[in-house]
């Protein structure tokens, strides 16, 4: 390389191009859909309204390592689309970050309509650390199978997005911590596991993988890379996040040797592989949320949207009328808290809500959740997910109300979802409980929770900090 630690940053774009050895390897950077391709690059040469950019990723894309939003890869890309001239329309370039640590593929699907704009143009994923099946619960076998799936689900709620999907680049990075593998190259097992799945897609334009090009000739050997690229055994620094940058604008330029490179490439199977469910199938709680959360309750028939969602999570989208987007009534925010990590660098903030103590049989205590003015009721509701934060879910009893109804349906909470072998346990995220109505419930508009634990018999608040839920 002829530049490297802080000159890096301060690169024009020709010099950036001059800096970096150019990519060589499909597997480094490869288009999948020409036509979506092509309209990129349209959309990118002759918007005359803002182009509109996101970027839903982990903790990378927030500016884990102590990246400042001005060198992460996003704002970088956008600024050199601008320096390049490359619209001759007048179109700026609109940056929307969606990142957040710890979160990965399957929490962005449940909580799309909080996160992904619909007005975006093109959106940047970048999941590859966090969509790897860390931790022993997991059967080592289904790992695989379950990376895939993460991304299905993604894709799945991108492809409803309206109106119309946006043009979607995915983003590789490695496994954490950066390392090589047995093979002697970079870690990057959810690369391999996708196996360029998403190329059946027809919105996905393809991806740049910066585990595969750190792997290529004439880059420096492992020391040198985390020296040069890397904040910490996890993160990309500063100049990690312009390679991404790099690699972007040579996918943009759509030429190369990577463009005519031998490396193997899957080809097209003209269908799309469905969403799975793998967290089991042996108690009645497992088969019931399998029926809510896979298409038509069979454990390979496909993923099911929730009906509706509201979280505390930032960032994230305004509230639109007729999304999916659910709200908390003002009054249940009395108890708001911030939770998690609180550098200034990241806006990725987890906000959560005190659940209100029941008060004998009365409902006139409670935390509302509902549909944002304007918006039909959700229908044929049967269960909901409650995501609290790590050690605030200690309820001895959850009472849900329908429309401000005086009397409480009836339902069945599930518990201990961590030991669960698949995503769906939530262990990095969330304490996670599902409430199971005992009869369908046609039309929603509003939904009053209370609860009952030992904090609110001492003191009458509960302490039970809800962050995010989704209705089913």
């Amino acid at each position: 390389m002829t530049a490297h630690g802080g000159n890096l940053l301060t690169l024009d774009a020709q010099e950036l191009f001059g800096s970096f050895p150019p990519p060589v390897r499909t597997d480094t950077i490869q288009i999948y859909n020409k036509e979506a391709y092509h309209e990129l690059i349209k959309i990118v040469t002759s918007k005359k309204s803002n182009i509109n950019i996101c970027a839903n990723g982990g903790s990378s894309t927030a500016g884990g390592g102590k990246v400042p939003k001005l060198h992460r890869y996003y704002t970088k890309f956008a600024k050199y689309i601008q320096q390049l001239n490359l619209n001759a329309a007048g179109g700026k370039v609109n940056i929307i970050e969606r990142g957040h640590g710890s979160r990965h593929s399957l929490h962005s699907a449940v909580f799309a309509s909080n996160f992904l704009p619909p007005n975006t143009d093109l959106l940047l994923w970048e999941f590859a650390i966090n969509d790897y099946a860390y931790g022993d619960y997991m059967l080592e076998e289904s790992h695989i199978e379950q990376e895939r799936s993460l991304l299905i689900a993604w894709l799945r709620e991108v492809e409803q997005m309206r109106p119309r999907p946006p043009k979607v680049i995915l983003i590789y990075l490695w496994k954490t911590p950066f390392e090589l593998n047995e093979e002697e190259k970079i870690n990057n097992p959810v690369y391999d596991a996708h196996a360029q799945l998403a190329k059946e897609f027809d919105f996905v334009v393809g991806h740049v993988n910066l585990a595969t090009y750190f792997d290529e000739p004439n880059m420096p050997r492992l020391e040198d890379l985390q020296r040069l690229f890397l904040s910490d055994p996890h993160h990309p620094s500063s100049a990690g996040h312009l390679a991404v940058t790099f690699l972007l604008l040579n996918l943009l330029r759509g030429k190369g040797e990577w463009s005519s490179s031998k490396s193997i490439v899957q080809p097209k199977l003209g269908k799309v592989e469905k969403y799975k469910w793998f967290c089991g199938t042996e108690t009645e709680e497992k088969r019931f949320l399998q029926s809510r959360i896979v298409e038509g309750g069979d454990a390979s028939s496909g993923w099911r949207s929730p009906l509706g969602t509201v979280t505390l999570e930032e960032p994230q989208n305004k509230v639109v009328s007729g999304s999916r987007q659910l709200v908390f009534d003002p009054e249940s925010s009395d108890g708001m808290k911030i939770l998690g990590k609180q550098d200034p660098l990241r806006k990725d903030r987890q906000g959560s809500v005190s659940l209100a103590c029941c008060t004998g049989n009365s409902n006139s205590n409670f935390t509302t959740v509902g549909v944002p003015g304007n918006t039909e009721p959700m229908q044929n509701v049967q269960a909901m997910f409650l995501g609290f934060g790590r050690g605030m879910s200690d309820i001895t009893d959850l009472k849900v109300y329908i429309e401000s109804d005086s009397k409480d349906v009836n339902g069945k909470l599930i518990r201990d979802l961590h030991d669960w072998p698949c995503f769906w346990a939530w262990r990095d995220i969330y304490d996670s409980l599902w409430f199971a109505f005992s009869e369908e419930q046609p039309k929603i508009s509003s939904i009053q929770i209370c609860v009952e634990n030992e904090q609110c018999e001492d003191n009458g608040q509960s302490d039970a900090m809800l962050i995010s839920m989704a209705v089913y």
